[in-house]
């Protein structure tokens, strides 16, 4: 259970870890102006969701290998490295360099407006309901891929 957990939470993390790399890109350009792929190079909040990305791209592929336990267990190494760069990725504004604000925080430290605050958490909670929608309709194709595969072998 808890390995199709991860193929298919990996699965909506590169969809989501896309929209959200590409809008911010088109942000960025807006923002800050300058060279995309040097902003990606400098800032590190860019650097490390990148990465975190390009390792859970990593993961689908290696998982999507002929099963055996090898494949299951080189697979949880790498989604685990994926899953430490989230708070990495997350604190990378607070720490390193980055043209990204903080978000969260005391007024020190040039968190949000107050009053854009509502905004900003609705918009969280909208999206991790259509994650948990998709997360949930996503775990009932893969059961029933799991059960076709399952009739097959025993009609063979």
């Amino acid at each position: 259970y808890a390995d199709r957990l991860a193929k298919c939470s990996t699965e909506l993390g590169i969809v989501f870890g896309f929209m959200s790399l590409a809008s911010g890109t088109f942000w960025m350009k807006a923002e800050w102006g300058g060279d995309i792929v040097s902003r990606f190079l400098t800032d590190m909040r860019l650097a490390t969701t990148l990465a975190m990305w390009l390792l859970y791209i990593g993961y689908f592929v290696y998982r999507n290998q002929p099963e055996n336990s090898v494949v299951k267990n080189n697979a949880a190494i790498l989604g685990l490295s994926g899953m430490l760069m989230v708070p990495l990725s997350y604190f990378s504004s607070r720490f390193l360099r980055s043209h990204h604000p903080v978000i969260v925080g005391t007024e020190e430290q040039g968190s949000l407006d107050p009053s854009l605050r509502a905004g900003l958490y609705a918009g969280l909670l909208s999206f991790l309901l259509i994650y948990i929608f998709l997360f949930k309709l996503r775990m009932k194709v893969e059961e029933v891929e799991k059960n076709l595969l399952k009739s097959k072998m025993e009609k063979a």
